[in-house]
């Protein structure tokens, strides 16, 4: 998926600094939903708007991307996939390195995903399965809550990876997501 990505960027003529494959898909043992979480970290705004613009208009007629603004999390862009007939969805976050915010979120995710693979931190790493499968049997289908509820486990994990609890609200603050309001223009 990375080449693929890195395709359509270069393409365009869009630089990036990686790709990276972060969420619960890229931390082997633990359960995820059919959806594979991806970061393209970029220099500047500027070009963040041109990766977002070459994965709308560089891949074919059946597969392509959209935009969905921030997603309702400040400090990226986020792009949803469009090929229906994929087993995996995918969600893109483009984040630009002179954005704080979004280099907070990318902080998040990358020390989530090394904490949880780590077998030192597999009690986090059940804690984190066991609160996603009681919203599963719990019915939890929206997934703003979804994501919301998972907090009190990722506090703990980003504590264990050395974050301060201020930075950690600062993190949850990104999300202006509220349960039970779709994000504007979220195709899934």
């Amino acid at each position: 998926m990375a080449s693929q990505l890195s395709t359509y960027l270069a393409l365009a003529g869009v630089p990036f600094i990686t790709i990276e494959h972060i969420g619960s898909t890229s931390i082997p043992q633990l359960s995820a939903k059919p959806n594979i979480d991806i970061v393209i970290l970029v220099r500047d705004h500027a070009t963040a708007l041109l990766a977002c613009d070459a994965l709308i208009w560089q891949p074919g007629p059946t597969e392509y991307y959209k935009c969905i603004g921030d997603g309702g999390i400040r400090g990226r862009i986020s792009m949803k996939h469009q090929d229906w007939s994929a087993m995996l969805q995918r969600s893109v976050y483009i984040i630009s390195e002179d954005n704080e915010e979004g280099m907070l979120s990318l902080r998040g995710y990358r020390d989530m995903r090394e904490c949880l693979k780590r077998e030192e931190n597999a009690d986090l790493r059940r804690q984190y399965d066991r609160i996603k499968w009681e919203m599963v049997e719990e019915g939890v289908s929206d997934g703003v809550e979804y994501g919301q509820q998972k907090n009190s486990v990722v506090r703990k994990v980003l504590i264990r990876m050395g974050w301060t609890h201020e930075d950690v609200n600062r993190k949850e603050a990104l999300d202006v997501r509220k349960p039970g309001q779709p994000v504007a223009d979220d195709p899934y």
